[in-house]
C-alpha cells in the first residue's frame, strides 16, 4: 500500500488504478449528516465503495490518501455567470 498525505490528486493521478481516501469525514448535504472516519475507494476513475474506515478493506496496490480529521463534500459549481449580448 502506497500511503501519502502530501501529494495532490494531480500528482498521484496515473500512479495506480485505485485511489483510497482514508479516514475522512464525509458531508452528506442532502441528509444533513456527517459520516465520520470514512473511507472512499475509487477504481477506474469512479467511486466503487464508501463506508466506515474500520469495515473497508484497502486494496493492496492502491494509492492511499490519509486525510484523518479532514472533510470531503460534494463538488461545488460556480453558477454565477454574466453573459454578454453582442
Amino acid at each position: 500500500i502506497k500511503k501519502t498525505h502530501e501529494n495532490t490528486l494531480s500528482e498521484i493521478n496515473g500512479k495506480s488504478d485505485t485511489l483510497v481516501i482514508n479516514d475522512v469525514n464525509i458531508v452528506d448535504v442532502l441528509n444533513r449528516v456527517v459520516y465520520k472516519n470514512s473511507t472512499i475507494i475509487c477504481s477506474g476513475g469512479k467511486i466503487s465503495e464508501i463506508g466506515p474506515s474500520t469495515f473497508i478493506s484497502i486494496p493492496e496496490n492502491a494509492t492511499v490518501l490519509e486525510l484523518s480529521g479532514r472533510y470531503i463534500i460534494p463538488g461545488l459549481i460556480d453558477a454565477h455567470v454574466h453573459l454578454a449580448h453582442p
